[in-house]
């Protein structure tokens, strides 16, 4: 049986100053959170829908969440298509790692619908609307960004010898150098792709290793991703690859 998670008459409410919203916005930015996906995908031949996001998040957190469907007036939505939005089949985020910021997963998870859609926080309820979301580059008053262009590759020195373990090289895929540099022995951060705008075969793309000796983090990623056509920004604790014409 499917419980359609669907609020018509609650709408959000201009201007209103709730205090709860800025408890939401921390608890979808927080950095090290348990993935969505993986409350969803335990049973693997279970069919992910948006309903069963929104349901995690009011029953796993307890978070008010809707469409405000008031927003959809342009599209001409009537029931049947409000329906298709919520049932509509959408594909397992590929975090590459158990932990992704709620928020972020949340965008990636609305990203699989071909109109824009993102989410608003307003009135202690989390709204998902029309509308493109546009990653906000946080890295100038981020620890982490701080960190990425600052710091060099941990053992950089031995890495760009000849002598050098053929193991400890990167892979020659973009995947393989990434998960290399932001290895725990390494980086230790958290990096995803907004697949949405990016070749769909973006991680299995051959790229060359730059040489790295006294080069930072930042520098190396983006020499690594400009070969991809695409680029890196900071958000919510987190190194997201974007196209490389995406605002930052």
């Amino acid at each position: 049986m499917i419980h359609l998670v669907c609020v018509l008459c609650l709408m959000p409410q201009a201007g209103a100053n709730d205090p709860r919203d800025e408890k939401i916005k921390a608890f979808l930015n927080d950095p090290k959170v348990e993935a969505i996906e993986i409350s969803l995908w335990r049973n693997p031949g279970q069919i992910v829908t948006l309903n069963d996001i929104m349901m995690v998040f009011k029953k796993q957190y307890n978070l008010d969440i809707a469409v405000n469907y008031k927003a959809f007036t342009h599209l001409h939505f009537n029931k049947d298509m409000r329906r298709m939005l919520l049932e509509q089949p959408i594909r397992r985020i590929e975090s590459r790692d158990k932990y992704i910021p709620r928020g972020l997963a949340l965008q990636f998870y609305l990203d699989n619908f071909k109109p824009d859609l993102t989410y608003t926080v307003d009135a202690g309820t989390i709204w998902i609307i029309p509308g493109k979301n546009k990653l906000a580059d946080e890295s100038k008053d981020s620890r982490l960004g701080d960190i990425l262009r600052t710091t060099k590759p941990k053992y950089d020195t031995q890495l760009n010898q000849e002598k050098t373990n053929p193991l400890q090289v990167p892979p020659n895929t973009l995947l393989g150098a990434l998960r290399f540099f932001a290895s725990e022995d390494r980086g230790d951060f958290h990096l995803y792709a907004r697949e949405r705008d990016l070749p769909h075969n973006l991680y299995q793309m051959q790229i060359k290793v730059p040489p790295y000796t006294d080069k930072s983090y930042d520098v190396i990623l983006r020499d690594i991703l400009r070969q991809v056509n695409a680029s890196y920004i900071i958000h919510d604790n987190s190194v997201v690859i974007v196209p490389a014409n995406s605002p930052k």
